[in-house]
């Protein structure tokens, strides 16, 4: 069925209006410009035969335009329709806390829901991140929490406001009523705004702290690794370089509530190529290992010829025309 909504720019009052339309046992919500991930039907039909009030988190996947990192979000997306269940909030609306209060119990599950809406160039993504700043400084005029701040600052930091973005991440980190992970990840931030203002000695602190609340996560080891660098400390940077490559592989199976952002092992593994090039401390041989693992499948080359290839880039020799061409198959936009 479809029904009309006047638009009061207010996604939250969208999503109520919506759901007093649902009369079915189970709600799970999608909007149009996400796709239910096929692999997630199964467990989908399996939960419908539940019979108790529970409310199931879902991973959705963000796919960002022009280069930039995928990164996903816990949500509570399929749940039990139940009495007193509403969104909270006119933008970035929830449903997990009137869940709970109506006696929701809340799990995680596998279901994953790809979101489209990122994958824009630059000056689509601004475009969205302006319509949403009105609401959020709207709600925040009315009621502040960590987990606004944390929007406030995300939605700066698309808009390049970096002297906004940083107060807001400030206050989103220091708030003990945001996860540990999200408290993280806004010193993360904070660190990549002075890494790339080139300010090492406040980006070493920022994540430090980062690491201090959550030592696993593949971006912030990566950035970490990415500070040293940049402070001339080779041997850290290699270090980071290796857990961030670590933590990118056991990701997958980590079940958060809230954001993770994907690394692409490719970049991950090219940058510690270079520094182990700058480092000379043996470190090379780890890096070109990993890099073969990755790439002797892409371009139908074996693992062999492409060692062979690069080895003797990195030694200085001349390479033949075939050997050029298996290497051009290998280059892309996260190692060249």
């Amino acid at each position: 069925k479809v029904f009309n909504f006047e638009w009061v720019n207010d996604f939250g009052a969208a999503r109520n209006f919506s759901l007093k339309q649902c009369t079915g046992n189970w709600v799970l919500y999608i909007d149009a410009d996400e796709r239910l991930d096929a692999g997630s039907i199964k467990e989908i039909e399996r939960i419908k035969k539940n019979l108790d009030k529970v409310g199931f988190f879902c991973t959705v996947k963000s796919l960002d335009g022009e280069g930039n990192r995928d990164n996903s979000m816990r949500y509570v997306r399929l749940f039990r329709n139940v009495e007193g269940a509403e969104f909270r909030g006119s933008v970035h609306e929830q449903i997990s806390g009137s869940l709970q209060e109506s006696g929701v119990k809340l799990v995680n599950s596998s279901i994953l829901i790809n979101h489209l809406g990122y994958n824009l160039n630059n000056e689509g993504r601004k475009e969205k991140a302006a319509r949403n700043l009105s609401l959020l400084e709207k709600e925040w005029s009315k009621e502040k929490s960590g987990y606004l701040a944390f929007q406030l600052a995300n939605t700066h930091f698309i808009l390049e406001n970096d002297e906004e973005s940083k107060k807001y991440f400030e206050i989103a980190a220091n708030s003990n009523d945001l996860s540990k992970n999200l408290r993280a990840l806004s010193y993360s931030y904070l660190a990549l705004m002075e890494h790339k203002a080139v300010n090492p000695d406040k980006s070493i602190i920022y994540i430090e702290k980062s690491l201090s609340l959550n030592s696993e996560t593949p971006f912030s080891n990566f950035l970490c690794s990415k500070i040293h660098f940049q402070r001339g400390d080779l041997v850290n940077s290699e270090d980071f370089c290796k857990r961030a490559l670590l933590f990118s592989r056991k990701q997958a199976a980590v079940k958060t509530d809230d954001m993770q952002i994907y690394m692409s092992e490719e970049e991950i593994i090219g940058f510690g190529l270079y520094i182990s090039i700058q480092n000379k401390n043996g470190n090379l041989g780890y890096f070109l290992s990993e890099y073969q693992k990755i790439t002797s499948s892409k371009v139908g080359g074996t693992r062999d010829s492409i060692v062979t290839v690069v080895t003797k880039l990195l030694s200085g020799k001349g390479i033949n025309i075939q050997e050029g061409k298996l290497l051009a198959g290998l280059i892309n936009e996260y190692n060249s």
